[in-house]
C-alpha cells in the first residue's frame, strides 16, 4: 500500500526503482510465506482441486457469505437487519433454503454495513470515507510545495495512508463499528481546519506611529 502511495509521488525514475525493488521484495515475501498462507492467496487465480482442504474451504465459505449477504439486502434493503445481526439475519436465509444455520459473520466490513444497516446507511458510510480522502487531497494539493507547511502534507500523507490501509483490510475483516472511521474524520476535518489556518495571509500590519 506505501509503494502504491509513493508511486504517485516520485520522478520517473525513481518509480522504476521503485517497481524494480517492489517486484524483488514481494517475490522474496511471498517465497518465504508458509504454505497454508500462500494456499489461500492461490486462492485467488487456481481451482479447488488444485489447492488443499482448508484453503478451498475458506474460499467457498466466503463466497457463500457474500452470496448469502445479497440475498439479506435484497430482503433488507433500506433498513437492514440491525446492527451486529447479519447473523440472524444469514440464520434465517438458510432455514428458508432448507439448509442448517450456522452462525457466521460477515468478514467484510463493507458487507457488515450495507446487510446491517440498509442502502442508505452504506452510502452515508460511504460517504464518510470519500470526505476523509478529498479532505486529505485538498490538504496535500494546497501545502505540497509550501516549505513552512511541510508537517502538514507529511500528516495528510500518512492519514492518507491509513485510510487506504483501512479500506484495503475492511475487505477482509469486520470493523465498520470501531473507532476507525470516527477518528480519520475527525482528524481529517481537523487537518483541513488546521491548514486553512497557516494558509491564510497574514492581515496588514497597521502603519507605524510617525515620530
Amino acid at each position: 500500500i506505501l509503494s502504491a502511495v509513493v508511486w504517485f509521488r516520485v520522478s520517473l525514475g525513481k518509480k522504476l526503482l521503485l517497481l524494480g525493488v517492489g517486484g524483488l521484495t514481494a517475490a522474496a515475501l511471498f517465497a518465504t510465506l508458509p504454505d497454508t498462507i500462500r494456499a489461500r492467496y492461490a486462492t485467488l487465480y487456481k481451482s479447488g482441486a488444485e489447492l488443499p482442504t482448508e484453503a478451498t474451504e475458506s474460499a467457498a465459505i466466503r463466497k457463500e457469505l457474500v452470496r448469502v449477504g445479497l440475498k439479506v439486502i435484497l430482503d433488507h434493503p433500506l433498513m437492514g437487519v440491525g446492527p451486529g445481526q447479519f447473523t440472524l439475519g444469514a440464520n434465517d436465509i438458510a432455514i428458508e433454503e432448507g439448509r442448517r444455520p450456522y452462525w457466521r459473520s460477515p468478514h467484510n466490513s463493507y458487507l457488515q454495513v450495507v446487510t446491517e444497516t440498509g442502502i442508505p446507511g452504506f452510502l452515508l458510510y460511504a460517504a464518510v470515507l470519500v470526505s476523509v480522502f478529498r479532505l486529505t487531497w485538498w490538504v496535500s494539493k494546497y501545502t505540497r510545495n509550501q516549505p513552512h507547511c511541510a508537517s502538514l502534507a507529511n500528516a495528510a500523507f500518512c492519514l492518507r495512508l491509513a485510510l487506504i490501509s483501512y479500506l484495503v483490510t475492511s475487505t477482509f475483516l469486520q470493523h465498520a463499528y470501531m473507532s476507525f472511521v470516527p477518528t480519520l474524520s475527525v482528524t481529517a476535518f481537523g487537518l483541513r481546519q488546521w491548514a486553512l489556518e497557516v494558509l491564510r495571509p497574514d492581515p496588514a500590519r497597521p502603519p507605524a506611529p510617525a515620530a
